[in-house]
């Protein structure tokens, strides 16, 4: 049983795929909008005293819509969106795209729609966003693959606060 014990105490803490560090520190992104790139992780977003969790995926591609994918935190509902050159399309449940309807969306939701996908995508790879209104801080950094990637970003603007956890990047080797 102690041999047991100890062998798998000893495989959890040889297999580590990426290396976090807390502090804040000046460290440059080795990830940028200029290259294709997958992130999973949460959303936390506060809006007007209110939050919510979201679960999201977002797969960044050169050349092609980036889709971004947002659901609650128990998986129930899910919502999948295509950016094309700023605009950002629902996915239908027969693969049609629609422009999105942000009345239709939940509170929170439709706050998040105040930071425009590209200025997103920016602060995940911990560049900085266009907008003046918005800032946003790498508060953690993770070691993939030898580079170094945002593990926790926060942004704030006047309407809206938005803690991202990064629990994953699939980065392209190309880049």
């Amino acid at each position: 049983m102690i041999t047991l014990l100890t062998a798998l105490a000893m495989t959890g803490c040889s297999h580590q795929p990426s290396i976090t560090t807390t502090e804040t520190v000046s460290v440059q992104s080795q990830v940028s909008v200029s290259q294709p790139w997958t992130a999973k992780g949460k959303l936390l977003v506060t809006a007007q005293d209110a939050k919510q969790s979201l679960r999201f995926t977002w797969e960044h591609n050169l050349g092609a819509d980036d889709i971004i994918t947002l659901g609650d935190s128990l998986g129930i509902r899910q919502l999948v969106l295509h950016e094309r050159d700023g605009l950002l399309l629902e996915r239908l449940g027969d693969e049609s795209l629609k422009p999105l309807q942000i009345q239709q969306l939940e509170g929170d939701l439709r706050a998040l729609t105040l930071i425009s996908p590209r200025d997103l995508a920016r602060a995940l790879t911990g560049e900085t966003t266009n907008a003046a209104a918005i800032s946003s801080e790498v508060t953690a950094w993770q070691l993939v693959g030898g580079r170094n990637v945002p593990r926790v970003i926060r942004l704030k603007s006047p309407d809206i606060r938005v803690k991202v956890v990064i629990s994953r990047w699939e980065l392209s080797t190309n880049a």
